[in-house]
């Protein structure tokens, strides 16, 4: 990477706007990449779900950041009554709770001490994870659920991020058929609902 030189474009915060050198063995993979975009499993959108009604944006949000919450305060209160939560009766499954209890490079979120029978506490990682922007939560607990498929060997990273990046594309509230998802995807794309 290198900057471009005086007088040239600035960015929007008046920052010299650099010039990335793309080398060989990149450039050929992200030019085939470009050359077949629409090789996403929803590329024909609601192929055979015509009869399903869209949910509405405004819903969708409502859900999930009832969910985003649920999932902190159980964080906070894994023994709270879970009717309580904002999502009321929501629980972890497994999935989730392995995800909160998984050592990552920053350490586990929770942890399980087993000699008060009184199940997962908070560590001290997981308080510092409460106090981070709400986009860097997700961006972690999505890049330790990769990672976590990737050390059991049911996946490599490309092909969850893949999928990931190809979440991204669809359309908010549009229903979308997973029979074209491999079951890595299926089982990561289940993740992302229960979190």
């Amino acid at each position: 990477v290198s900057e471009g030189g005086g007088g040239g474009q600035h960015g929007e915060r008046g920052a010299p706007i650099g010039k990335v050198k793309i080398t060989d063995s990149f450039r050929e993979p992200l030019l085939t990449s470009l050359r077949a975009r629409d090789m996403s499993p929803w590329k024909d959108g609601r192929v055979g779900m015509a009869s399903e009604e869209d949910t509405g944006a405004d819903s969708i949000r409502g859900f999930a950041s009832a969910r985003w919450e649920s999932v902190l305060h159980c964080m906070v209160a894994p023994t709270h009554e879970p009717s309580a939560r904002p999502e009321p009766g929501w629980t972890p499954n497994r999935q989730v709770r392995e995800l909160m209890l998984r050592q990552s490079a920053r350490g586990a979120l929770m942890k399980e001490d087993k000699a008060d029978g009184e199940g997962p506490r908070i560590t001290a990682e997981g308080f510092q994870f409460l106090l981070k922007p709400l986009r860097w939560q997700v961006w972690q607990l999505l890049m330790d659920a990769i990672q976590a498929r990737c050390k059991d060997g049911s996946s490599t990273p490309e092909h969850l991020l893949s999928c990931l990046f190809q979440l991204c594309f669809c359309v908010v509230g549009t229903g979308y058929s997973v029979d074209h998802l491999s079951p890595p995807q299926l089982k990561f794309v289940q993740l992302l609902y229960h979190l």
